[in-house]
């Protein structure tokens, strides 16, 4: 039965993205250890969610809760979705984000780049 379950666990990671969420929770994982915190709570998960927000932008913040969200439902049986002030810090997050405008070629760029290259 243990094979079987460790074997279920196992596809409930999406394959092509394991290592970095096997990274991004080794991170956490490590960060617990360093705050000798011994129990999983709300208070623990936004604590390292505001320290990991003073390096990272609203879109790779979501990615990092994602991931978080995942391997701590698998590996400690911790549901992200039922801490609310959780939910409540990264939709603030998004509200601060100022996203990128990307550049966009103009039709005059394109025509000049493929006539002198």
């Amino acid at each position: 039965i243990d094979c079987l379950s460790r074997k279920a666990e196992s596809r409930l990671i999406p394959q092509k993205s394991e290592d970095a969420y096997k990274r991004e929770y080794d991170k956490f994982v490590q960060w617990i250890e360093e705050q000798k915190v011994t129990h999983i709570n709300e208070q623990v998960v936004l604590a390292y969610l505001q320290k990991m927000s003073e390096q990272y932008k609203a879109s790779t913040m979501w990615a990092i809760h994602s991931k978080l969200q995942c391997m701590l439902r698998i590996n400690k049986g911790v549901d992200l979705k039922s801490f609310v002030k959780v939910h409540a810090f990264m939709k603030a997050v998004s509200r601060n984000d100022v996203p990128k405008k990307a550049y966009v070629f103009q039709e005059e760029h394109l025509r000049k780049f493929f006539t002198e290259a």
